[in-house]
């Protein structure tokens, strides 16, 4: 009996009242690479938090944030966070709860009772989560734009090339510096490895690469794959290192990072790349 007031051994995120926190907890969940292996929206009247068990048996209650029933932050929260978890393929049930099992969620102070009741509730029906979702983001540029706009512009260091690190944590203050930084590093890279001089920018690349005597390719590559990885490099430069180095560019967040990103692949498919050998 008195096992059951013990408290429960769950993690809180989120804070009460706070929808976009509520947001930002679960989206570090899901780009974080965890394993939602089950989802449930707890709702009392208008009022929701949601509760996520991962791979690893770890629950987490991200805290009351979201609400429905009418417009606002809210509701607007609620059906991004529907969205999100959809588009990870992650299915969500609904069942309802109490008042007072809603006003412990907020205090973060859930009971080992009320988990077994988390997951012995029954769900819904007929299933109403789309009534949640329907149409409450139009007005915002729909729901694909809202919850694209979620996620963190983050370069993805377990992907980087190390010779990048650097740059990608300037990536943040300065994308214009890192970015015609990244390209120099590669020129400079090639022309070292190669041995050339006087050579630059397009020109570098195309003696590298793309010369039947070229002193770098790639093996076991048909010569269409091998010309088409030299002309990533060449056509890089000539749509992105090109205008960086006349003037400066204001990108926005998101170009800037598929550009350096454009950039390390070059550097990571530039590592791959071996003397050919003499004929």
């Amino acid at each position: 009996m008195f096992e059951a007031f013990q408290i429960a051994n769950m993690q809180y995120h989120g804070e009460s009242g706070i929808t976009q926190r509520c947001i930002d907890a679960v989206v570090r969940i899901l780009q974080a690479g965890e394993w939602v292996t089950k989802a449930i929206l707890l709702t009392h009247e208008h009022d929701h938090c949601l509760y996520l068990q991962l791979a690893e048996h770890e629950d987490i209650l991200v805290r009351p944030g979201f609400t429905s029933g009418y417009e606002g932050e809210g509701p607007a929260g609620l059906a991004i966070v529907l969205l999100l978890l959809k588009d990870h393929c992650i299915e969500v049930e609904e069942v309802l709860v109490s008042a007072r099992f809603m006003r412990r969620a907020a205090e973060s102070r859930l009971t080992r009772a009320d988990a077994v009741r988390i997951d012995g509730r029954r769900a819904i029906r007929p299933y109403r989560l789309s009534d949640y979702t329907w149409k409450v983001l139009d007005a915002r540029g729909g729901g694909r734009a809202c919850t694209r706009k979620q996620y963190s512009l983050l370069p993805p260091f377990g992907l980087l090339d190390p010779r990048l690190w650097d740059l990608a944590l300037l990536l943040e203050s300065d994308p214009d510096a890192a970015i015609s930084k990244a390209f120099r590093l590669l020129e400079e890279t090639v022309v070292r490895r190669c041995g050339f001089s006087g050579l630059f920018g397009r020109k570098v690349f195309e003696k590298a690469f793309l010369r039947d005597d070229s002193p770098l390719t790639w093996q076991a590559l048909n010569p269409g794959e091998v010309r088409g990885r030299a002309e990533l490099f060449t056509g890089a430069f000539s749509a992105h290192r090109n205008p960086r180095a006349h003037r400066r560019i204001d990108d926005d967040r998101a170009c800037s990072l598929r550009e350096f990103l454009l950039v390390n692949e070059l550097f990571l498919l530039e590592s791959e790349a071996v003397a050919r050998a003499e004929s």
